[in-house]
């Protein structure tokens, strides 16, 4: 049984866990087994994250050859290719709605060809008019915005909502080798910078003196879920009642839309992880303050107060006085 099926099998209720003829079930079941089986489930899931990252899997939806016929069959311009086609509508799909100057800073380059900037964005401007005519993408005249047209099937929305963002690990995440490390296994998933928003200061902080040991000390320790809290108490988000001040009735529809998503992606995620094994690592991070932050995005100790109910240490002791 893949992970991915677990995910499909998922009840409303987390169910007892049971023998499967499945490595993770397996190594349930065994006290004292080799570290082999949660690595290969951890190797999995890496792979399902780096399989699932937004744009790479949207451009896995769209770069089909219906697509590049759709685009034949169009009649543009010579002017407006099928890769500006096919940025046009996985963009679109990432954000839903945007402005054309939005659209126009993105894309102008594809005709920057040489000459002046102001003459690129210009043509740019002209290939979206004509994505526009040709029903690639939507335009709200009263919004003055673009407006997604192509969305992604049922299932890779599915799998991009449980797995874009990198999943707690099965495994002790791996000593920390370089500032571009933060602990997974595989080498995409593995790399990245372990100090938050770095921009411009990436250079600096990659060979800057940061303390590695105290992060590798925070992903040592073992944590396991609360699965009584997931089941029993509601999450929620604060100013989901009301309308905040000035806030339109669509984008107060819009935050409540966003925190269901999470919700349920966030409890798809956590029964499954269940399945998984009883307990899990989180990778954690600096920002360019010195503190530290856990890097779970489903599951999270440092997010609002049901985040932080669910989590729990793995090895409990008991405290007196």
């Amino acid at each position: 049984m893949s992970i991915r099926l677990l995910y499909e099998q998922s009840a409303d209720a987390i169910p007892r866990i049971e023998t499967k003829n499945d490595v993770a079930y397996q190594a349930l079941q065994q006290s004292r087994l080799d570290d082999l089986p949660y690595v290969e489930a951890q190797e999995e899931l890496e792979q399902l994250f780096d399989k699932n990252q937004l744009k790479k899997r949207l451009l896995g939806e769209f770069d089909v050859l219906e697509f590049t016929q759709m685009v034949s069959d169009a009649g543009f311009t010579e002017a407006v290719t099928r890769e500006f086609c096919l940025e046009v509508c996985v963009q679109m799909a990432i954000h839903k709605r945007a402005s054309p100057s939005t659209m126009i800073g993105m894309l102008y380059h594809f005709f920057d060809n040489g000459g002046s900037k102001t003459a690129a964005m210009q043509a740019c401007a002209n290939a979206l008019i004509e994505a526009i005519e040709k029903d690639f993408v939507d335009y709200s005249i009263d919004r003055e915005e673009l407006v997604v047209r192509f969305l992604p099937s049922a299932e890779a929305q599915r799998d991009l909502e449980r797995f874009q963002y990198p999943l707690p690990m099965m495994v002790q995440p791996k000593k920390l080798k370089s500032n571009f490390h933060n602990g997974y296994l595989s080498d995409m998933t593995g790399r990245s910078l372990v100090v938050l928003r770095a921009g411009r200061a990436t250079d600096f902080y990659a060979q800057a003196d940061v303390c590695l040991d105290h992060l590798e000390r925070m992903n040592s320790i073992p944590l396991t879920l609360n699965l009584e809290v997931v089941q029993l108490i509601d999450n929620s988000w604060s100013d989901l009642d009301k309308k905040r001040p000035g806030e339109t009735q669509a984008e107060f529809e819009k935050r409540l839309k966003a925190f269901e998503k999470y919700d349920e992606s966030s409890k798809d995620v956590i029964q499954a992880l269940s399945q998984l094994r009883d307990k899990f690592w989180l990778t954690h991070k600096y920002d360019r303050r010195g503190r530290t932050y856990c890097q779970g995005y489903h599951i999270n100790y440092q997010g609002n107060p049901w985040n932080k109910a669910v989590v729990e240490f793995a090895n409990k002791e008991e405290l007196n006085g």
